[in-house]
């Protein structure tokens, strides 16, 4: 009875190691738990792992780099009035 117990709690544990995961993927922290938890911690790390990452938002910015004007290398949330070059995203 009581290496049920252990048992249980060790595969606890595992599934909430799964859920820390999978905040950092698009399945996120609690259907990652629900997943291991009710199919196992094994097969919930597989489907976190072939899940595609989530995009953190506060490591990237919006960035404009025209070669034509005076705005290369300036921060910008629009497009480029010179050229109307679109800017794109870059990890800081």
């Amino acid at each position: 009875m009581e290496l049920a117990i252990y048992l249980f709690l060790l595969y606890l544990v595992a599934s909430i190691i799964v859920s820390l995961e999978g905040v950092k993927h698009q399945i996120g922290g609690a259907n990652a738990f629900f997943v291991s938890l009710i199919l196992s911690p094994l097969l919930g790390i597989l489907i976190v792992k072939f899940s595609p990452r989530s995009l953190n938002v506060s490591h990237y910015i919006k960035r404009s780099d025209c070669k034509d004007c005076s705005f290369k290398d300036k921060l910008f949330d629009e497009t480029c009035e010179v050229c109307e070059k679109h800017g794109y995203w870059v990890e800081v």
